[in-house]
């Protein structure tokens, strides 16, 4: 038996993590992504090589697989893979794969940023201002309902690519110019929080969650943390995940702005520095076990410690021949 990782990236720690932990309830792990370049693939098992997520080919690949490798669950780490599977979940349940994955409605809202926006505020969460037209912001702008700093960014994107910092309105029409499918944010200013939370996919309660600090941050993630804890933010995320119907692993970004607490972005996904809560004791992994063969997880204790700092290094992946067993498919 089998668990698959589609799209890993860089996250070869997370998915050596996930592998040994798999391993021991008997799991194997398979991993694919579009080239032999990607150094997630080279912490799995096994590894395919397959056609890229936009690619009509894709899913049909990774059924293929499912079925070779006696595959019992996927799980994603791309954000754009995510709405792929959640569109491919019953093809993959058919064969008694399981997408470990959000249903398509909370998909396409994490997808876009827009929609999350609309979401966020139709449920009174407080979330950084969004306007999705130059012309809206302009008017705006001379209402003082929005003021400089903005960030400028695709409304569908992957962690801060594409994402500019603007001061003025000539750089804002500047950033547009460059590429018309874009919205305007406010800047939210004041400490940033990362959690990871996981949702059991059974009863739809947070069983476990962790958050940290952004002390030094990075595109997508980030570089140096310190592990903090604060009930009313536990509360905050668990809260989110209910009404958005997520489940599984997640990530969400948090601000805190003159003392409350703004969502910023949802991940719902294995964040890329979960390596962090890892190594503070949080482990996701059982969970995901449990329930793929059914079984409902109680909430899981909280206990790590405040003030722990957790910072990222680059390191090198030496590839040869015998590093791992690629897959034909």
């Amino acid at each position: 038996m089998n668990i698959l990782i589609s799209c890993p990236g860089m996250m070869f720690e997370t998915v050596n993590i996930l592998k040994n932990e798999f391993a021991m309830a008997g799991f194997g792990t398979i991993a694919a992504g579009n080239s032999h370049q990607i150094a997630g693939l080279y912490a799995a098992d096994r590894a395919y090589v397959v056609p890229s997520v936009s690619e009509p080919e894709y899913i049909p690949a990774l059924l293929k697989i499912c079925r070779q490798e006696d595959v019992k669950a996927i799980l994603t780490f791309l954000d754009r893979d995510i709405l792929r599977l959640a569109e491919a979940a019953a093809e993959f349940r058919d064969i008694g794969v399981e997408p470990m994955v959000v249903n398509l409605a909370a998909a396409k809202i994490c997808d876009n940023k827009l929609s999350m926006f609309e979401f966020l505020s139709e449920r009174g969460f407080k979330c950084a201002h969004t306007v999705s037209s130059l012309q809206e912001f302009q008017a705006e702008l001379d209402r003082g309902l929005i003021g400089f700093p903005v960030f400028v960014k695709p409304v569908v994107g992957d962690g801060s690519r594409g994402t500019m910092k603007c001061c003025n309105i000539h750089d804002v029409a500047l950033a547009w110019r460059d590429c018309p499918d874009m919205l305007i944010q406010e800047y939210l200013d004041g400490p940033e929080y990362d959690i990871d939370l996981y949702v059991d996919t059974i009863s739809k309660r947070m069983v476990s969650v962790f958050a940290k600090e952004k002390l030094v941050k990075v595109i997508g993630g980030t570089a140096t943390g310190l592990s903090m804890r604060d009930q009313a933010l536990f509360d905050l995320v668990d809260k989110l995940a209910q009404e958005l119907g997520l489940t599984g692993a997640l990530n969400i970004e948090v601000f805190n702005v003159a003392g409350e607490y703004y969502i910023g972005e949802v991940n719902p996904r294995f964040g890329a520095t979960y390596i962090g809560a890892y190594a503070c004791g949080i482990n996701f992994a059982p969970l995901i076990i449990n329930n793929i063969e059914g079984r409902e997880n109680l909430p899981q204790p909280s206990d790590y410690s405040s003030g722990i700092c957790m910072m990222k290094y680059p390191q090198v992946l030496k590839v040869t021949a015998a590093n791992i067993s690629f897959g034909s498919i």
